[in-house]
């Protein structure tokens, strides 16, 4: 599950703690005109790369306008199209719950569920590159019987003290709520993630990433041991 997902259905990102392994602020570049900006965007980020297994992410969550919580994320596993996540959890590994797969950097759901078939995640692949109005439909957290529409709404450049600069696409996800991620192609990651439509009463919240890392995974080897059969099935 991702951080809201226990009070909802969710995950989480903001900004806080720095330390010696963050990966730090980004070169400032000229914009360029705007219609150029975007074709620049596009082939600068022309397929979907993964994080690399022992990345760490840690993570706010803002609920109803109050911090809510934070944790640890961690990659787990990578491959051309997937990330795997932890949660890392004060009380431990407990199960296939505490993980969640994210495929093609645009939609996520939890292990334990049946994973996308290689159709499904051949679609995903195929919008890259991200352009806007680009669409997909897929069962909503492994249901086929309830579906839901992933559409590309748009590119943006935004900066932040912790990361920099970086080119970023909004995703909404639409099912019973319009949920939104921002994810960045550079890191491989979403950046932010809103639980409902920025500036309605359906907002629950949203998710934001405070700083990533790079870690020994082997320190965390009770979960790399079942990660891939917990959430590909394999």
């Amino acid at each position: 599950m991702r951080i809201l997902a226990a009070i909802v259905v969710g995950s989480a990102l903001l900004a806080s703690c720095t330390t010696s392994d963050d990966i730090g602020p980004g070169s400032a570049t000229t914009v360029p005109p705007a219609e150029t900006a975007v074709e620049n965007t596009l082939s600068a980020h022309a397929e979907y790369t993964a994080p690399k297994p022992g990345t760490m992410l840690t993570l706010t969550s803002v609920f109803k306008g109050e911090e809510d919580s934070e944790i640890n994320q961690l990659v787990v596993a990578s491959g051309q199209d997937y990330a795997i996540y932890a949660n890392i959890l004060d009380d431990g590994l407990q199960g296939p719950g505490d993980f969640f797969i994210e495929y093609s950097g645009l939609y996520w759901q939890e292990c334990g569920l049946p994973p996308l078939t290689d159709y499904q995640r051949r679609k995903l692949v195929e919008l890259w590159p991200l352009q806007p109005g680009d669409a997909v439909q897929l069962p909503y957290q492994g249901d086929l019987s309830q579906m839901m529409d992933i559409e590309v709404v748009g590119w943006a450049e935004t900066s932040t003290a912790r990361l920099g600069d970086l080119d970023v696409v909004k995703i909404l996800n639409s099912y019973a709520e319009r949920d939104y991620s921002t994810f960045s192609p550079r890191l491989g990651v979403s950046v932010r993630i809103d639980w409902g439509e920025p500036g309605t009463d359906g907002h629950l919240g949203y998710d934001e990433l405070t700083a990533i890392k790079q870690v020994n995974l082997a320190e965390y080897a009770e979960y790399s041991q079942i990660a891939t059969s917990a959430c590909l099935g394999g």
